[in-house]
């Protein structure tokens, strides 16, 4: 008996999508619109290289990384 990795890869990743997504869903309606002006160039930066350094396989201590 053991864990079926695929099924839990995909259990992480829909769980991590609806986080993102209700998250997301907040800020728009505090903000009552989403622009990129919103953002400074700082915080766009930092989302940027989170994506860059997290894409292979996302990590917290990555985004901490391009944060410092």
């Amino acid at each position: 008996m053991t864990i079926p990795v695929n099924k839990v890869k995909v259990m992480a990743f829909t769980f991590g999508a609806i986080v993102a997504a209700l998250a997301g869903t907040i800020f728009a309606a505090q903000q009552s619109s989403v622009f990129s002006t919103n953002f400074s160039a700082q915080t766009l930066i930092l989302i940027y290289a989170c994506l860059v350094l997290g894409a292979p396989a996302p990590s917290p201590e990555r985004c901490w990384a391009a944060w410092l």
